[in-house]
């Protein structure tokens, strides 16, 4: 690792700018934690932006760069070239915002960036009888990367405006930018699967209990879960996730989530197995909801996470 190490930095140095600076002096206070978590949030923010510009540029940097000679525009390359450079050392800024300031704003450099002409590309489409402009910007490896909201203030969107947004994503990918990240997302799938010839099946570690359920309690804890995930999938949003200890905050909200699943009662063992087998997907057989069943196994991680947490003895009884 040392000598991996050594020949990173030999051959790779690291930027180095020449902007003014000047040192950041912070109290002991609340106030002042509270302006650090704030710089911190922006300083996430900014971070993710100016990556994500900046793979743009290298993006239609490359794509220029493969056309012939007569049809190469060198001032473009030039101009592309200038913002993945600046880009990247606005990054460092932004990393280090939060202990010195510069003479320069990272944000409104990337602003700036965003808005030239180079970093717009759009196709021109028929729709409902007339030609609209729509953005033709994204190289094809951001058809993977790039987020699609499936929660809004903590409940599940639509399964129409989903696909909505994801057919939005995908009207945006141009197939025929060049993208360094595109030879890392061939490469990635060409990665074969490994094998599961010689696996054990889930269903030889499962006790299957049987006996009739309480299926309201098993619709309770389904819903607990879903809750649950929903909470986490807003809360680890960036918008969502700038204020207090995100660990805490999450620590206290699972707390709770399986002390609710504690407070069920239930009559008898066969509840919580079959609520285990519906989260494994196995369905050995005997009385169940096909509905609980789709819920569960969407859930099931949360599920025996919080039904684990409210009692693991009573949970591990239910596997050898």
């Amino acid at each position: 690792m040392v000598e991996c190490a050594r020949r990173c930095y030999e051959r790779f140095p690291t930027i180095v700018n020449a902007l003014n600076e000047s040192g950041i002096a912070y109290d002991n206070t609340p106030e002042a934690y509270a302006t650090m978590d704030n710089k911190m949030a922006r300083a996430r923010l900014g971070i993710g932006w100016s990556s994500n510009l900046a793979m743009l540029a290298i993006s239609y940097f490359f794509t220029e760069m493969e056309k012939d000679d007569e049809e190469r525009d060198e001032r473009l390359i030039r101009q592309l070239e200038d913002d993945f450079i600046i880009l990247s050392v606005i990054a460092q800024l932004i990393i280090d915002g939060c202990k010195r300031e510069y003479e320069v704003s990272g944000m409104d450099e990337i602003k700036r960036i965003g808005q030239q002409d180079c970093m717009h590309r759009t196709i021109m489409t028929f729709e409902d009888g007339s030609l609209k402009e729509k953005k033709y910007d994204f190289p094809l490896f951001m058809k993977y990367t790039r987020p699609i909201p499936y929660t809004k203030n903590g409940k599940e969107l639509p399964f129409s405006e989903i696909n909505k947004s994801k057919k939005k994503l995908r009207d945006r990918v141009d197939p025929s930018l060049t993208c360094p990240m595109n030879w890392v997302e061939e490469r990635l799938d060409k990665i074969q699967n490994a094998s599961t010839s010689d696996s054990i099946a889930t269903e030889n570690f499962f006790i299957k209990i049987n006996g009739k359920p309480e299926y309201r309690h098993i619709s309770r804890i389904i819903n607990l879960a879903r809750e649950y995930d929903a909470w986490i999938a807003e809360a680890t949003k960036p918008i969502y996730s700038i204020d207090g200890d995100f660990k805490e905050q999450l620590s206290l909200r699972a707390k709770y989530y399986s002390d609710e699943v504690a407070k069920i009662r239930t009559k008898n063992s066969s509840t919580i197995n079959k609520l285990i087998e519906y989260s494994l997907g196995l369905n050995l057989g005997g009385n169940y909801k096909e509905a609980a069943v789709k819920s569960a196994r969407k859930y099931g991680i949360k599920i025996m996470n919080l039904l684990y947490r409210a009692d693991s003895t009573k949970f591990l009884s239910n596997f050898c």
